[in-house]
């Protein structure tokens, strides 16, 4: 794995925003009352987009998590070890 790829997937992944639309969706129904409220889900995905480790748009450098699910789920935290974000 090169230094920039992640846990879960390799650099030649890229979801299309239909693919991303889609898994948040499932995400979501699988969740239920689990999720956290908008104005959180919008704070935790401001923080993951000015991360460095970020990667496609769309990946924890690593958890491999898509942030837009992690970030939605109430139980879900900042995988980023010894400097938690959120």
């Amino acid at each position: 794995m090169s230094k920039e790829g992640c846990k879960g997937c390799s650099a030649s992944v890229y979801l299309s925003v239909e693919d991303l639309y889609e898994i948040i969706r499932d995400a979501e129904a699988n969740t239920g009352a689990d999720l956290v409220e908008e104005d959180i889900y919008k704070s935790r995905l401001e923080i993951c987009k000015e991360c460095p480790d970020l990667l496609y748009n769309t990946t924890c450098k690593y958890s491999g998590y898509i942030v837009y699910v992690l970030a939605r789920n109430k139980k879900a935290s900042c995988q980023k070890p010894g400097e938690k974000k959120w």
